[in-house]
């Protein structure tokens, strides 16, 4: 139960975020971009964790941050989001030894 109240708490955090950017609440002269960054990588570790669970499968230590790492850079650097999923998953089967 704990972790589903954490999960929608979480998930009440990342709308208001994303609220506050679409009507502009965040003050000038703050900068959005790590406010940005932190939303992609809450939601990419909450996905990634979902499709562990739904796969019955444990990740090895550090494969989740790893994975999100790649998918927020290469999404920042112009990826889509398929190719930058695809990419980082292949990525991190390889470095995970999967």
């Amino acid at each position: 139960m704990r972790n589903h109240l954490q999960w929608i708490n979480d998930l009440a955090g990342l709308m208001l975020v994303v609220f506050s950017f679409s009507l502009g609440l965040i003050p000038e002269g703050i900068s959005k971009e790590p406010v940005q960054n932190d939303l992609i990588t809450k939601i990419c570790l909450a996905n990634f964790k979902a499709a562990m669970a739904l796969a019955k499968k444990t990740p090895p230590a550090g494969m989740d941050t790893f994975t999100c790492a790649c998918f927020l850079e290469k999404v920042t650097n112009g990826a889509s989001i398929d190719d930058a999923q695809h990419s980082c998953k292949e990525l991190a089967a390889k470095r995970f030894d999967l």
